[in-house]
């Protein structure tokens, strides 16, 4: 599957969750909802440096980067942003910066 073909569907399923709970998701309330997710992987990334005796739940860690990845596509959806050709410009610029 394509990135953007990717980013329709995840923006399809979204419409219909936020449908079905009355509330709107527009750009404020994503970008909320991201740095929630975002916290949620630094926690569990974090868990061993915690407590010692736990490890990383990976099953967890793969949601919440589902999660974050799902909003990120619903921000693009909102700003009209082509995810494949934005990650291939910043790509092309690091490595300009960087002489790679």
């Amino acid at each position: 599957m394509e990135v953007e073909d990717l980013k329709n569907k995840a923006n399809e399923f979204l419409d219909l969750l936020y449908k079905k709970f009355n509330c709107d998701h527009n750009s404020t309330n994503t970008v909320l909802h991201l740095a929630e997710e975002v916290g949620e992987i630094a926690r569990e990334i974090n868990k061993p440096n915690i407590r010692k005796n736990e490890q990383i739940d990976m099953e967890n860690l793969k949601e919440q980067i589902g999660d974050v990845l799902i909003l990120v596509m619903r921000l693009a959806k909102i700003h009209d942003i082509n995810l494949e050709k934005t990650v291939q410009n910043k790509i092309k610029k690091i490595k300009e910066i960087h002489n790679l």
